[in-house]
């Protein structure tokens, strides 16, 4: 059988090429399909992960705050003793005391539009705020969208301070303190006014940098030291004991006979500072 040495003709290259086109064309078009695909379901999963991790956010800074105000927006000048959780129109921040802000949901870059979300306290039946705290968050990034609708109970407060704040007007900021661990004398004297057989008021020295804290006080070698009253400062909701006894600033009276009594300070979260005042 004889074979052809012709070449191939122009019009079945054509047919080739078209045909080729055709196959890249689909595969093309299939490929892109499927990216698409995985990039919904990649935004849909870290969407989902947003939620879970604010919620989360939320739980754990105000379960145990002491302190929560709701706010219609943001204050003129900012508490440096709170921290915030403020609602903006691309993203929620918590505000911290220092100042600087950490994005806990979107952020520039994610072009996310926050409109209609908010706090709002849950009322009792004569309109006053109980500890339990709402909160609305509704996303939209793109055509994807996600909203965080949950509460959280404030066990530490009786009711959550928020004015003209409700479901069909909510806040855009939280202000609140959380429980703090600090367990430290910032001052600690006898007032002359408090102790009137001191010549004058003695300031102590105050050295919290070791495991025991110590206090160093003199006062004359002739003072009654059977019932000398202490004015003192502690870190924000501590409370001072001597035998389990509570202490007040500038109230309690207290032996010294020994020339030397063990306050116990408790912080907010109970953890305890043993402190041992010694006259001098």
């Amino acid at each position: 059988m004889l074979r052809s040495n012709k070449g191939v003709s122009l019009v079945e290259l054509m047919v080739v090429l078209v045909l080729m086109g055709l196959v890249l064309a689909l595969g093309f078009g299939i490929y892109s399909q499927s990216a698409g695909t995985y990039n919904a379901g990649s935004k849909q999963s870290n969407v989902q992960q947003d939620v879970t991790v604010f919620s989360e956010f939320i739980t754990s800074n105000l379960r145990s705050a002491v302190s929560v105000k709701v706010l219609a927006s943001e204050p003129a000048s900012y508490n440096y003793e709170r921290e915030y959780i403020i609602i903006r129109s691309d993203a929620v921040v918590h505000r911290l005391q220092n100042g600087n802000e950490v994005n806990v949901l979107g952020g520039v870059n994610d072009r996310i539009d926050f409109g209609g979300s908010g706090f709002y306290p849950d009322e009792d039946g004569d309109g006053s705020n109980t500890n339990t705290l709402n909160f609305d968050i509704k996303g939209l990034i793109g055509k994807q969208s996600y909203n965080i609708k949950a509460s959280v109970i404030c066990l530490n407060i009786d009711s959550i301070e928020a004015t003209d704040i409700r479901e069909d007007a909510p806040g855009k900021v939280i202000e609140f303190q959380r429980v703090s661990d600090e367990t430290h004398f910032s001052m600690y004297m006898f007032e002359k006014d408090k102790n009137p057989f001191l010549a004058s008021t003695a300031v102590g020295k105050i050295d919290s940098s070791k495991a025991l804290g110590e206090i160093s006080i003199s006062v004359p070698s002739e003072t009654d030291t059977t019932g000398l009253i202490a004015t003192f400062a502690l870190s924000p909701g501590a409370e001072a004991r001597v035998g389990g006894k509570v202490q007040k600033s500038g109230v309690t009276p207290n032996s010294f006979s020994s020339g030397q009594l063990i306050y116990n300070v408790v912080s907010q979260n109970t953890d305890i500072k043993i402190y041992r005042v010694t006259l001098r």
